[in-house]
């Protein structure tokens, strides 16, 4: 998909949404501009990356250097919001503040073992992300904090020929002396006969270890 090969390398796509919005290097963006804007900021480190794709949703992988990705939600071809997965910026960006509020992904209140997945939200997916989803578990996020707990839940999963692409949320509760909410995406592409795939958002997860409890204004 050369819409996604343009944005990633700092070209302006020619079908993306006015209203698209980002998530990655620790921050948020939204409309073309910002995005771009970021975007250039690491022009090459996903030039001739391996692209992975449905009618709704493609992935670029880096084939080269550090893990990283670009993750697309498409829209009869247009792309309508995207994750970038990676390390940080040389120059890590200010973090947001944000007053934090009590969040319940999977609106129940019940803290299961398994990753909250529900494969009828996911039409273009044609497995059952068993080797994905075991590897999300066993995943090491290595926040260097002890966990009190941790809950995965699948964003976004599709098919294309024999892989499988889930985009996980990662939602931690961490066990230090003031215990503190910490979030990030974990993506994991999972094929046949190799083991599957991880890249951290390394950049989500190091702003929100650094970005401030406030949990009231």
């Amino acid at each position: 998909m050369s819409v996604l090969r343009d944005l990633a390398a700092g070209r302006r796509p020619h079908a993306i949404a006015p209203h698209c919005r980002l998530e990655g290097f620790g921050t948020e963006a939204f409309a073309i501009e910002p995005i771009m804007s970021l975007l250039r900021s690491t022009p090459r480190e996903l030039t001739g990356g391996t692209l992975v794709e449905s009618a709704g949703a493609a992935v670029l992988l880096a084939t080269q250097g550090r893990p990283c990705a670009l993750f697309a939600d498409l829209n009869d071809g247009v792309l309508v919001r995207l994750w970038r997965l990676g390390p940080p910026l040389a120059e890590p960006l200010p973090v947001r503040p944000r007053v934090d509020v009590a969040v319940d992904h999977d609106l129940s209140q019940l803290r299961p073992a398994r990753p909250f997945f529900d494969p009828a939200a996911h039409p273009e997916l044609h497995g059952d992300l068993g080797g994905a989803i075991e590897a999300a578990l066993a995943f090491d996020l290595a926040t260097g904090e002890p966990e009190l707990r941790r809950h995965l839940f699948v964003r976004r999963a599709f098919t294309s020929g024999d892989t499988d692409v889930a985009l996980f949320g990662v939602s931690i509760l961490t066990d230090a002396p003031r215990r503190r909410p910490l979030d990030c995406n974990l993506l994991v592409v999972a094929g046949p006969g190799a083991a599957p795939r991880m890249i951290l958002d390394h950049a989500g997860l190091a702003a929100a270890q650094q970005r401030a409890w406030v949990p009231r204004l």
